[in-house]
């Protein structure tokens, strides 16, 4: 458990941030720190009300020392970004990682990658294509997600739940999440407001994806059924 913090802290900050491996070496030892918190807080029901605070906090205050203690010449050769061929390695760690975090059986990890790797290319494309359609991106990469969970149930008659909550996972935390809302508080234009307001087109793009696939992949309904959509 705790080397699937390590490994997905590691491999999301090149793939999702365009970070450097010296980032990703750094992203990962601090992975291993929240793993560590993390099975403190599951034996701790004191330390556990206070768990998500102390965590961010920890690292928003480790992360920026370990910067300026590193010496900038010898991190000047190593800070470029990773290699795109290294992509798809990375997603797979991040992935697979990520599933174990969140208790996913191994039965239920092909599904999820491939729904996961589904969403991710999608989201990498309209980064490449619709760099500027904020409201697009959501929305596009969501419904591709949900496409294929809702065509993996159709055919094998299992839930979608699993694979589509697996690819949702990635996706948020990716190139429309949490990068999206950093590239809003590096402008110096944006506010508050602004970051609100992003982080509500995302959560309705998301939505509004998820709904349509299923509308797509079940136009008539079906009986006996959730679906995974609003």
């Amino acid at each position: 458990m705790l080397g699937a913090y390590a490994i997905a802290s590691f491999a999301t900050a090149p793939l999702f941030f365009a970070g450097s491996w010296l980032d990703a070496g750094v992203a990962g030892a601090l992975g291993l720190l929240v793993g560590v918190l993390t099975l403190l807080a599951k034996k701790s029901s004191t330390y556990h009300n206070v768990f998500d605070v102390t965590t961010s906090v920890l690292v928003a205050f480790v992360a920026p020392n370990i910067a300026t203690v590193v010496d900038p010449a010898a991190a000047e050769e190593v800070c470029n970004s990773v290699p795109s061929l290294w992509y798809i390695l990375l997603f797979l760690l991040a992935a697979i990682a990520i599933n174990i975090t969140f208790g996913a059986s191994i039965k239920q990890w092909p599904p999820m990658l491939i729904v996961g790797g589904v969403g991710y290319a999608v989201s990498y494309l309209c980064g490449l294509y619709l760099p500027t359609s904020a409201e697009a991106a959501p929305a596009i990469s969501a419904f591709a997600i949900g496409v294929v969970g809702n065509l993996y149930a159709r055919v094998t008659k299992q839930l979608a739940f699993s694979p589509v909550m697996g690819g949702v996972i990635i996706l948020v935390p990716g190139s429309i999440g949490v990068r999206g809302a950093l590239l809003l508080l590096s402008d110096p234009s944006g506010n508050g407001a602004t970051f609100a307001l992003n982080c509500v087109v995302v959560a309705v793009g998301i939505t509004v994806g998820l709904f349509a696939a299923t509308l797509a992949v079940y136009p008539t309904g079906k009986k006996r059924s959730v679906f995974l959509g609003l």
